[in-house]
């Protein structure tokens, strides 16, 4: 761990709390809901920023 300040942006969850329940014993299933979660993030991002290719 450096001395230097992070500006790494921590997802907010809070708001699949149902869904992400469901995977209590499933890790893996989990951990591929949540990528799911950020890729649409990082598709709408895109989309609202234009950066989207075409």
């Amino acid at each position: 761990m450096g001395s230097r300040p992070s500006f790494q942006k921590v997802m907010q969850l809070k708001r699949y709390q149902r869904e992400i329940s469901q995977y209590n014993n499933d890790p893996h299933s989990l951990a591929g809901f949540i990528s799911e979660i950020k890729n649409e993030r990082m598709r709408s991002d895109y989309d609202r920023l234009g950066l989207t290719g075409g």
